[in-house]
């Protein structure tokens, strides 16, 4: 018995470990703290007890089916583990062993009660990213009980058959510990209520729990097993039963997420490019008319008689030989402490790029502001994750080369606003 406890034990430490290293994989996908009571469920079980040792339940057409009431608390740590508590008993009867002869033609009832401390592993829960929220959990259960009993032995054709040489007479009782294993299945019914089915057999630890008749006869060989057949319901205790490890699987929700995710950078592609294409479009429908042949059509041209090889912006300005170069473009603008672009501002990284494509020598400087909240460490870093996605997105989606692109970040030094939206920033600076 002490070696299946030891067994018991390390089987108990050994889920224990899987279950910190499952636990990090949630706090990755569902970030939240869970109460004392979540998870938590309390059952009451119908159970159908049948005594398996030298006498045997239903050995007989008159022997009587033995069926009991049980509770059981169990609190679920994880998707795939469960711990808890069962209390059952009643009785078991059995009657005379195949074999012997008629000094042994005896029946036995025994009262007892079990207190099994046990643990869960739902074996489909196993990979939770390839399923869906569950309606119902199969489980291997296993535990430790303490076996409270009283046997009453009494002849099947003679109530007063002598007993000889019987070390504990006929009626007697014991306390043992016994190890459970065993079979079972939760049935969602609602987010409050489940089924719970199961069969397990709980093997004592002597062979006492039918009385052994046959004690003079053979060894004591510690096998009398109670099987326990149950049929049972359980509340969930808890506010947060929704998304509480029985039923929920977090890997649905984040597969949603992104699969929603990947929808929207689809579509936000494919409106990128049907913007190039409306703007190609509109090119080619309208007549080209170039006065001063600087690439820059005449409708758009504000200087309309710049010097020839004169490099200029995208509006036909000339850019001065040696000059660090000239804001062309109207900056784009970010959300507090982001440094995500808006969709609403990739209309101008479009102009931008057709200003690059047209001008292959053109390359711009990129230069990165934010606003006077936090550390001076801390908006030099956001700046530049700022510059960083507006290139990024220029390269990705409009297929402008990196290379031409010089990335400048200024933290919160160069404020040009007392609102702070405006001093959330990038500017472009052709050169």
């Amino acid at each position: 018995m002490k070696k299946i406890g030891l067994l018991f034990a390390s089987l108990l430490l050994f889920c224990t470990g899987n279950v910190q290293g499952q636990e990090l994989n949630e706090v990755f996908f569902q970030p939240e703290r869970r109460g004392l009571f979540e998870d938590v469920s309390l059952g009451i079980g119908l159970h159908y007890n049948y005594l398996a040792g030298d006498l045997r339940s239903l050995s007989h057409e008159e022997d009587d089916l033995d069926f009991g009431f049980g509770v059981q608390l169990c609190k679920q740590i994880s998707p795939s583990i469960e711990l808890g508590f069962e209390y059952f008993g009643d009785k078991v009867s059995g009657s005379d062993p195949t074999g012997y002869g008629d000094p042994y033609k005896f029946n036995v009832e025994t009262d007892f009660t079990m207190s099994t401390i046990l643990a869960k592993f739902y074996i489909n829960r196993l990979q939770e990213h390839f399923g869906i929220h569950p309606k119902a959990n199969y489980y291997l259960r296993g535990g430790l009980s303490y076996l409270d009993y009283e046997y009453q032995l009494s002849g099947r054709e003679d109530p007063f058959l002598p007993m000889e040489e019987h070390t504990y007479g006929l009626n007697h009782s014991f306390t043992t510990w016994a190890y459970t294993i065993g079979i079972g299945m939760e049935k969602y019914i609602s987010d409050r209520f489940f089924l719970d089915l199961s069969i397990s057999a709980h093997i004592s630890n002597d062979d006492f729990l039918d009385g052994d008749p046959t004690i003079n006869l053979g060894p004591n060989d510690g096998n009398d097993v109670i099987v326990s057949s149950k049929i049972g319901i359980s509340y969930r205790l808890g506010s947060n039963r929704e998304t509480g490890f029985k039923w929920y699987n977090s890997y649905v929700e984040d597969k949603e997420k992104m699969m929603g995710l990947e929808s929207q950078i689809a579509d936000h592609a494919s409106k990128l490019k049907s913007l190039n294409s409306d703007v190609k479009a509109l090119k080619m429908k309208r007549a080209w008319v170039d006065s001063d042949g600087d690439g820059v059509h005449d409708a758009d041209d504000l200087e309309p008689n710049s010097r020839t090889g004169a490099m200029v912006n995208f509006q036909g300005i000339e850019i001065p030989e040696g000059s660090d170069g000239i804001m062309a473009f109207n900056p784009v603008f970010f959300k507090f402490d982001m440094s995500t672009l808006e969709e609403k501002f990739h209309e101008q990284l479009a102009a931008v790029a057709i200003y690059m494509k047209d001008n292959p020598d053109a390359n711009i400087i990129l230069v990165g502001h934010a606003d006077k909240t936090g550390s001076d460490e801390y908006n030099e870093d956001l700046s530049k994750r700022r510059v960083a996605e507006v290139q990024r997105l220029l390269v990705e989606g409009f297929g402008i080369s990196g290379d031409r692109f010089t990335l400048d970040w200024k933290g919160e030094t160069q404020q040009i606003s007392t609102f702070d939206n405006i001093n959330r920033r990038v500017d472009f600076v052709v050169k």
